[in-house]
């Protein structure tokens, strides 16, 4: 059971991050038609999604190493891998 909840939620959560990169901020830049100020603000709220999504994948691992769900806790370190490089990324833009 462990190994099929640690699929689902890593493709949930990977799934959720694309999702958010592409709609999310991707439209609010192209509906911003150039303006820089809007285009910063909607950067920073991107960024700022990511820390959450971030701290919530973190917590995750905890209550997943608490209630010993091995595989489902490495799934959630490699999605907090994955925010921690999209963050570097971005914060070098």
């Amino acid at each position: 059971m462990d190994i099929l909840l640690a699929i689902v939620l890593f493709l949930v959560e990977v799934g959720r991050l694309a999702v958010d990169a592409v709609l999310g901020v991707g439209l609010d830049v192209w509906a911003a038609q150039g303006e820089e100020t809007h285009i910063a603000a909607a950067e920073r709220a991107y960024l700022g999604r990511l820390c959450t999504h971030l701290t919530v994948a973190l917590c995750a691992v905890v209550l997943a190493a608490v209630f010993r769900a091995r595989r489902t806790a490495y799934a959630h370190v490699w999605v907090a891998l994955i925010i921690g490089v999209m963050l570097l990324n971005e914060r070098d833009l």
